[in-house]
């Protein structure tokens, strides 16, 4: 089993998400806050999930969005019915200390009103869960062995 997680920081978190179509379509599986540390974990099911019903889709790739030194952190949303995101933006702000806020749309079918994830903070990770989840599966079939 591979338990060295990789992570790596995004330098530009702007044109990343423009180029993942904003994970339009992508499903919400984990929200946590570490509050001492101030960071801010989105576990997504996929990040090419804007791409899943054309050619060009290149597979699941499932990851962990870190934001490093979140603040005015807020949820609005009803977890009841699952989360998808309809649309994940960056702005730039004149913030020196987080230059940068998340604002997560949240797509929950057949909700009447808008609701959303919204945090200034000032960098950004990505954590790859591909080996975690293989590794899990593979404890899952040797379970079923025994």
């Amino acid at each position: 089993m591979n338990n060295e997680i990789e992570t790596a920081e995004i330098e530009d978190p702007i044109e990343f998400f423009a180029s993942l179509g904003n994970l339009r379509g992508a499903g919400l599986d984990s929200i946590s806050v570490e509050i001492a540390d101030q960071i801010l974990y989105l576990v997504v099911d996929d990040l090419h999930a804007h791409l899943e019903e054309s050619p060009d889709y290149p597979g699941q790739r499932p990851c962990a969005l870190i934001f490093l030194t979140i603040g005015n952190f807020r949820v609005d949303a009803d977890l009841s019915d699952g989360l998808r995101i309809g649309a994940l933006r960056i702005l730039e702000t004149p913030d020196g200390q987080s230059p940068y806020r998340l604002e997560v749309d949240l797509d929950i079918g057949g909700a009447g009103r808008p609701t959303s994830i919204s945090a200034s903070f000032s960098a950004l990770e990505i954590e790859e869960l591909d080996d975690e989840i293989e590794d899990f599966d593979d404890e899952a079939e040797d379970d079923d062995d025994e």
